[in-house]
């Protein structure tokens, strides 16, 4: 480069200073020549280190200057990210609540056609797997309901069965009675009476 030359150029000055001390007479002689060579070499090194200088800041400022548009492209790109897992958050979000939120409503429309006696139709639903549970239980819940209410019907059936074949042998033995049907054999009579 241009400072190594007049680095250069400046150390072989400097060895004929060496020279012009040794002789006093050629000293003297050459010592403005020496001088006005000196100065310049360092002005062509001082213009050369300005020229450096203003070259060295011309680059740091175009490297600042990329630095801070970098950072302005960055800060666009996070914000436009931000947004977009913002706006991800909310699908996500809305959709889970659906999928959540449907099977309760469902469930909750099946109680109360459970509370009006209709124990036929099974829920099915395909959700999480805790309200899947919950609905496999309400459908077992439903069965037992269905199951007991069935013997309910029974019984009551059975019951009435049993309570009419009394009435009516009481309403056929009064019957008998008042049409003095065994009004010849008292005995059958009586006992028709106890009846």
């Amino acid at each position: 480069t241009n400072i190594e030359i007049f680095q250069s150029q400046y150390n072989t000055l400097l060895e004929k200073r060496e020279v012009f001390t040794s002789n006093r007479a050629v000293r003297e002689k050459n010592r403005q020549a020496y001088v006005n060579e000196r100065e310049e070499i360092t002005r062509n090194i001082d213009r050369e280190l300005h020229n450096l200088l203003i070259i060295s800041t011309e680059d740091r400022n175009r490297k600042l200057q990329q630095s801070r548009d970098m950072a302005a492209q960055i800060a666009n790109v996070s914000i436009i990210a931000g947004i977009i897992v913002i706006v991800l958050v909310f699908i996500i979000t809305f959709i889970n609540a659906r999928k959540i939120n449907l099977p309760i409503k469902l469930l909750r429309e099946r109680t109360k056609e459970v509370a009006s006696g209709k124990f036929e139709e099974t829920l099915e639903i395909s959700s999480p797997p805790e309200i899947r549970e919950l609905a496999n239980a309400f459908n077992v819940m439903c069965a037992r309901l269905k199951e007991m209410d069935q013997m309910k019907i029974d019984h009551i059936s059975h019951l009435s069965h049993e309570l009419r074949t009394p009435l009516t042998v009481i309403k056929e033995a009064s019957l008998m009675l008042q049409q003095g049907v065994f009004s010849k054999f008292p005995e059958k009579q009586e006992e028709l009476f106890n009846v």
